[in-house]
């Protein structure tokens, strides 16, 4: 953020780079589409199907970034037709796509309750960590953010048609978040090498009915009607458990959509959803007919927009959309309530973490000019080479340094909440 605000500025001194409010959209529900943030003349519509699912308004002639050859872009991702993105978005088509269709149904998933923000103050008061404070955001937050503008078409099954046969027992909103997440189950199968996805493609194979995308690896189910025909209902609950159990523990609010049952059916631990007119889980039969679903969009995947990969940054909106978080940071750092003079971060995953960070002090030297930071952090090397330390990149990124070029119009708005981050009463 930090240096695409230093390439605008490079441009012209007076730009600002604004921040959506995305908390504000949460009230509008299944009509999310229709904020002003996707007017035409504004970041271009969701809603998009024509002209190839193309962005519509001044982005219209957004290109995604071309390196078939890996030579300016080595480390990153790409996708095989050499766009930069992911193996499992398969578009040969050069411009930027976005829409909120999944396989033909359109998502009625909004945006997230500014409450959640409210929430996440609220276990770093409880809890005093970072790490939980982050991931609090990460999930509660930022949620589906990426997800929700990626889409998926040229799908092996009509997702649009499903939800019309169903719709009697089937949550619109459960099967909302199916439908993003479906790309989510193909990367991890990926991954797991159960799925395959070609490392290359030609411009000449790039129709729906290609040869370019990915598949199942297997010697007897070829196809997305083989799912339905060549495996068994044992199979099929069995193969959709890893998917179930990845929303289970990615997912909030996932679990008020459905029931883990200990035993069901004699199929042990399975999380079934509920039916939406009772809340009981769902008959076997329906299981199944959601089961097969997912496997068919699972295996044999359509395409999507670069919003669910690594070069989300291609979309102009997401350079807007972030904002909210190191908003929250900034609230965070200046609240008596919640600054007590000590931030810690307890690093509870994997990860192997190193004092250095990617970042240099030519980074944040264009702000600086040859003003001194506090005494505390007059060592920070000058030499525009040195990488920062977390410790050094932390002082530099606090909001009363000018070390980064803007402020915050207002801490106490989130959305339509009545929430004041500063408020010292209970």
């Amino acid at each position: 953020q930090i240096i695409f605000e230093k390439s605008l500025l490079s441009i012209d001194k007076t730009l600002v780079l604004p921040y959506w409010d995305f908390l504000m959209d949460s009230k509008l529900n299944e009509n999310w589409a229709s904020s002003p943030i996707y007017n035409t003349d504004w970041f271009g519509p969701i809603d998009n199907i024509e002209d190839d699912y193309r962005i519509q308004g001044r982005f219209h002639d957004i290109k995604k970034v071309y390196d078939p050859d890996h030579n300016n872009f080595p480390t990153a991702q790409h996708d095989p037709y050499g766009f930069l993105g992911r193996s499992g978005l398969i578009s040969s088509n050069e411009y930027l796509q976005r829409t909120n269709e999944y396989c033909g149904f359109k998502s009625v998933l909004g945006q997230t309750s500014c409450s959640n923000v409210q929430t996440c103050f609220d276990g770093y008061e409880k809890n005093v960590d970072l790490f939980d404070f982050d991931v609090c955001l990460e999930f509660k937050v930022h949620g589906n953010l990426h997800l929700m503008h990626s889409g998926h078409w040229d799908c092996s099954v009509s997702w649009s048609d499903f939800y019309d046969n169903n719709n009697n027992w089937l949550d619109d909103k459960l099967f909302s978040l199916l439908a993003m997440r479906a790309c989510e189950g193909t990367r991890l199968l990926v991954v797991d090498e159960v799925v395959s996805c070609p490392e290359s493609c030609d411009f000449g194979t790039s129709t729906s009915s290609s040869t370019c995308s990915c598949s199942y690896n297997s010697d007897d189910i070829l196809s997305a009607s083989d799912v339905e025909n060549k495996l068994s209902i044992d199979d099929r609950t069995e193969q959709t458990k890893f998917f179930w159990e990845y929303l289970k523990t990615n997912v909030d609010g996932f679990m008020g959509y459905v029931k883990e049952e200990s035993n069901y059916h004699n199929y042990g631990k399975v999380i079934v959803p509920l039916d939406k007119t009772n809340k009981k889980p769902v008959t076997l039969e329906q299981l199944d007919q959601l089961n097969t679903l997912l496997l068919q969009t699972i295996y044999f995947p359509g395409k999507m927009g670069v919003m669910t990969s690594a070069a989300a940054s291609n979309d102009p909106l997401f350079w807007v959309m972030h904002q909210i978080f190191d908003k929250a940071v900034h609230a965070l750092r200046l609240s008596s309530k919640y600054n007590k003079n000590e931030f810690i971060w307890n690093n509870k995953n994997e990860i192997s973490w190193t004092e250095e960070t990617p970042f240099t002090w030519h980074d944040f030297e264009p702000y600086l000019g040859g003003s001194s930071l506090s005494t505390e952090y007059d060592s920070i090397a000058r030499d525009g080479s040195a990488s920062l330390n977390n410790k050094q990149l932390w002082a530099l990124l606090h909001p009363n340094n000018n070390a980064i070029p803007y402020v915050y119009d207002k801490l106490t708005n989130w959305g339509d909440c009545d929430f004041d981050p500063f408020s010292t009463e209970a």
